[in-house]
């Protein structure tokens, strides 16, 4: 499958696009580049969720779209922690489970 050769482009930046007058060695790498970067990216799209899979940008860099990916998440983090302190907060003490379901209750919320 040539998956030996994915991870280049995530280690690797995009070397410059070779010209005519380029060299077969730098053509060489610029190929080798671009089909790690097209292997990375179809490895990763094939490895996310159907149900985040539309909410990312489409990119034509692995590198751009695992950071693209990484900033989803930091955002639904954030209102994922702004939820529970808001659940935390008001959340009241009644009669009816008792203090010790009470306090399991909070401790859940704040795991």
């Amino acid at each position: 499958m040539g998956w030996v050769h994915g991870p280049l482009a995530l280690r690797v930046d995009e070397p410059l696009v070779p010209m005519k007058s380029s060299t077969q060695i730098e053509k060489a790498s610029y190929e080798h580049w671009e089909r790690s970067n097209h292997l990375s990216l179809m490895f990763v799209k094939s490895n996310i969720g159907k149900s985040i899979y539309g909410s990312i940008p489409e990119c034509a860099k692995v590198k751009e779209y695992l950071k693209a990916i990484e900033q989803q998440f930091e955002t639904s983090g954030k209102v994922v922690a702004n939820s529970l302190m808001t659940k935390m907060c008001s959340m009241k003490f009644n009669d009816t489970k008792g203090v010790r379901d009470h306090i399991m209750e909070k401790r859940d919320i704040a795991t």
